[in-house]
């Protein structure tokens, strides 16, 4: 079991979407956390790790720049790597 603080805020407005939806708190919740999980597994590394690669070793606050040219070689490396593949 597992137990989560939250803001009064936004308890209301998962119960009231809960009830939208003819769901109980419990099962909203479940389905939410499961999607946003099953989000996050499907994403690559270099997604993820876009917007921090680089910015600490250079000390700028440009890595998004830095996470997307990451992101370019490794997309690139990956297609070499898949075009010698028989």
């Amino acid at each position: 079991m597992l137990t989560v603080r939250l803001d009064p805020e936004l308890e209301t407005r998962i119960r009231k979407t809960a009830e939208r939806k003819g769901e109980t708190v419990s099962d909203f919740v479940r389905k939410a956390v499961q999607d946003r999980c099953d989000q996050m597994a499907s994403q690559s590394l270099a997604v993820l790790l876009e917007d921090y690669v680089g910015s600490s070793e250079s000390g700028r606050m440009d890595s998004a720049n830095t996470g997307k040219a990451f992101k370019r070689v490794l997309a690139e490396r990956n297609r070499k790597a898949d075009s010698k593949r028989p």
